[in-house]
């Protein structure tokens, strides 16, 4: 099956949601918890093998399943989250790596009008799980900001996490330990 890359919807305009949508076919059994604020926020897809557990002060805003990519987002204080996963027919074979992913989707978003800025990139391991990571500032559509993305692969499967910030430079140090608090929350088991 073919897949496309969309620009996703942002309800509040910023620059994460346009950065990054990937989408192929099917559907995916969704086991959603979401505790109240203090109790912090529990989420599970057993069909996908992925869990996150999150402290208080975290909240879900969205979730939106397209195909066979599911997209569930979070934030804390100003910085805004995106978690991504789906299975792509034949990825496993074609020998795609996170890397890969990450310069197809820059490919086909940076545009014409993008002054998108590497800041950092590398390998990166996650709940066990090889990937690669980038932090990009700068300029994209009609946002400005920073944005740190990280794409994981693991046979057909692959797992996106998103950090954004908009109007601002870089992250700060509570945005720092957002991050962390998410990506430590992350289990895969695929």
């Amino acid at each position: 099956r073919p897949l496309y890359f969309r620009r996703s919807q942002n309800l509040n305009g910023g620059m994460m949601k346009k950065l990054i949508g990937i989408a192929s076919a099917g559907s995916l059994a969704i086991a959603l918890m979401a505790c109240g604020k203090s109790k912090g926020i529990e989420y599970e897809d057993s069909s996908f093998g992925i869990s996150l557990k999150l402290p208080g002060g975290w909240k879900q805003v969205s979730k939106e399943i397209e195909e066979e990519m599911v997209t569930v987002d979070f934030e804390k204080g100003d910085l805004d989250v995106s978690l991504m996963y789906g299975g792509f027919q034949g990825m496993e074979e074609l020998g795609l790596t996170g890397e890969d992913w990450m310069d197809m989707m820059m490919e086909s978003f940076a545009g014409e009008g993008a002054t998108l800025e590497p800041v950092h990139e590398g390998s990166v391991v996650i709940a066990g799980i090889k990937g690669y990571e980038k932090t990009l500032k700068g300029k994209f559509e009609d946002s400005e900001g920073i944005a740190r993305i990280i794409m994981l692969t693991e046979g057909d499967k692959i797992t996106v996490v998103i950090f954004a910030r908009d109007n601002e430079k870089e992250f700060s140090s509570s945005d720092k330990k957002a991050m962390d608090e998410f990506i430590s929350g992350l289990s895969l088991n695929l």
